[in-house]
């Protein structure tokens, strides 16, 4: 084969392996991603609920405390 073939198959081949390897990487990142974000609200979610729980008034206990 002449080198200008070899050169064509190797940049169509070196296409292909890029499309590949970024289709591989961006669905596992979109699988972490799927991962985590359900678990990020339900924290975020939760963290509300506890500020909302242990907020001292000022007319409490003791009145020093601020919201």
């Amino acid at each position: 084969m002449s080198g200008s073939i070899k050169l064509g198959l190797y940049i169509i081949l070196g296409v292909f392996a890029a499309y590949w390897a970024v289709k591989i990487v961006l669905g596992l990142v979109a699988s972490v991603l799927g991962f985590l974000i359900p678990i990020a609200i339900i924290g975020g979610i939760g963290l509300i609920l506890y500020g909302l729980v242990t907020r001292k008034s000022l007319g409490g206990r003791n009145g020093r405390s601020l919201p």
